[in-house]
């Protein structure tokens, strides 16, 4: 998060340092970050580091990348260029163009491999505890166990206590997203 605040600037402006600004930055990773994960999601497949740069970079949006780059090293407008990927990859998912959706969100992991960020795979970032001085926060465990609750909750067709553990997780710092593979969860 530190690594993408700093680059969403570019290196010859003046830095604002702030925990909103930092929190404004997490946001924004985490934009980047759900857009390859609802890819994964709906072509059931993991977006692999390993990516042929060369594909990525031949594509418009890697040339436009590059020229960002190439530009006094503008990583503002390199940032702001994988943020239109993401876009596009939101659309192909809502479109169930699931082809070009995971190739978008193999083009957006290897630009942003320039800049070394998205290298971690997506719910590994989206779930991780972002401030060590969260005391009330809830342990993996606990929140697997919330979901199967509701999932059984859900089956049973309770369907206000299925609302009622998502309001609770949700005032607990945890968003649940439901989707064709199941339910998956985040710290927000």
């Amino acid at each position: 998060t530190v690594r993408y605040f700093l680059l969403a600037s570019h290196y010859r402006s003046q830095v604002n340092f702030s925990d909103s600004a930092l929190d404004e930055a997490h946001s924004g990773l985490s934009r980047l970050y759900q857009a390859i994960k609802a890819a994964e999601q709906v072509g059931e497949a993991i977006v692999l580091n390993e990516v042929v740069s060369q594909e990525a970079f031949a594509s418009e949006t890697g040339k436009a990348f590059s020229a960002a780059m190439n530009d006094d090293f503008n990583t503002a407008q390199a940032t702001s260029i994988l943020f239109g990927l993401a876009r596009d990859i939101n659309k192909a998912v809502k479109s169930n163009e699931i082809e070009e959706a995971i190739k978008l969100a193999t083009t957006l992991k290897a630009l942003a491999k320039v800049l070394n960020i998205l290298q971690q795979p997506p719910q590994e970032f989206l779930q991780a505890v972002i401030r060590a001085d969260d005391k009330q926060g809830l342990k993996d465990e606990e929140i697997e166990a919330f979901i199967s609750e509701r999932k059984a909750a859900k089956a049973n067709k309770d369907f206000a206590r299925a609302d009622e553990i998502r309001a609770s997780l949700l005032a607990a710092g945890i968003e649940l997203e439901d989707s064709r593979v199941g339910t998956t969860w985040r710290r927000v």
